[in-house]
């Protein structure tokens, strides 16, 4: 099984130049002889430089360290200004990301805040922690792991801490929703890392169950919000999200009852283990339909054979030997969910780069 991640988009924007700004600003709070004391040019042109390097064609991560610089840059001057950053009258204008697959669509917004500027960076932050994850997938599960539970931390920061955006993209209930997606996806990568490994065996299938049941709890979120967006929304996204994450949800469903019916068998509990393992069939071809664009990643028949060889194998030693209760019915709650993804705090993502500044 090879993972699939979602490619979330960054927000584009139009210029601003910091240095006129700011020369601007102070010549009119210490007068035209007193303003110069105050101003440092090279600062200024710093500040344009990383803005405009923040938002340009680098790869993701340079462009990730333009712009973990260049917010704290503006979040030093915003602790500063207080109340008072509108006096720079300074507009700052971003484009919605578009993920129609027809039509070009333009939606842009201007604020003259600087809590708008700092938001629409830490949107591109975390869709950049998202791309560094994709790229270093191949090479270091770790660091991919790693880049997308900084994602986590990106999209919670946003969803918990700005409010009333003109932005569809910063509407707290799509941040909240982009902050769970990047959540499912780390702990799916971190799941993934352990069935590929050849050196795992069936001694943890408990163990993979329950990171299983968290994988497929966190896809049902996304998938759930998707179908019936909060507040009358429109929906959020590729039309493509939809049918992944139902997907994902059956398909991590049918590996945590799986996992789990191994663990049983190993406990003799034979009758248990059948049910289970039955259950993982049925959520495993609920998954089938939306597979088109999963395909590629996930041998769905393979993994649907040997559900069916391991379904045989244990009905077959269950009459022939150990004469267990099938029960009739069986329910994933039973399973004991396990959360492998720990995000940190924003301040503690920014803190070294604060230091910096």
């Amino acid at each position: 099984m090879k993972p699939s991640i979602i490619k979330l988009h960054v927000k584009d924007t139009e210029g601003v130049d910091w240095k006129k700004v700011l020369s601007s600003y102070l010549k009119k709070n210490y007068g035209s002889q007193q303003w110069s004391y105050f101003f440092d040019e090279a600062l200024a042109k710093e500040l344009n430089h990383l803005r405009t390097n923040a938002n340009s064609e680098l790869a993701p991560e340079s462009l990730l360290e333009q712009n973990l610089k260049y917010y704290c840059f503006i979040e030093q001057l915003d602790m500063r200004l207080g109340n008072h950053s509108t006096q720079l009258k300074l507009n700052f204008t971003w484009y919605d990301v578009d993920y129609s697959t027809n039509t070009k669509v333009d939606t842009k917004y201007t604020q003259h805040t600087l809590t708008f500027e700092k938001s629409c960076i830490i949107f591109n932050i975390g869709a950049l922690f998202t791309r560094v994850a994709e790229e270093t997938l191949v090479d270091d599960y770790k660091k991919s792991i790693t880049a997308m539970t900084k994602a986590i931390t990106c999209f919670t920061y946003l969803a918990e801490n700005f409010f009333n955006s003109p932005s569809i993209d910063l509407h707290a209930e799509n941040t909240r929703f982009l902050a769970n997606l990047c959540h499912a996806q780390a702990q799916e990568l971190f799941l993934l890392k352990l069935i590929n490994d050849s050196s795992i065996t069936e001694k943890q299938s408990s163990l993979i169950s329950k990171l299983a049941i968290t994988t497929y709890e966190l896809y049902d979120q996304c998938s759930t919000f998707l179908k019936k967006p909060e507040g009358g929304i429109i929906v959020y996204g590729e039309p493509r999200w939809n049918t992944n994450l139902s997907c994902k949800n059956y398909l991590y469903r049918s590996i945590a009852a799986y996992y789990y019916s191994m663990s049983l068998e190993q406990q003799n509990k034979f009758g248990e283990a059948i049910a289970f393992s039955k259950y993982a069939h049925t959520s495993l071809i609920s998954a089938l339909p939306f597979k088109a664009w999963l395909k590629d990643y996930i041998d769905f028949n393979g993994l649907k054979e040997t559900i069916e060889l391991k379904t045989q194998q244990l009905i077959k030693d269950n009459d022939y030997i150990y004469h267990g209760s099938i029960p009739q019915g069986v329910s994933l709650e039973t399973i004991k969910a396990m959360d492998a993804i720990k995000p940190i705090k924003w301040n503690e993502l920014v803190d070294p780069y604060m230091q910096s500044v």
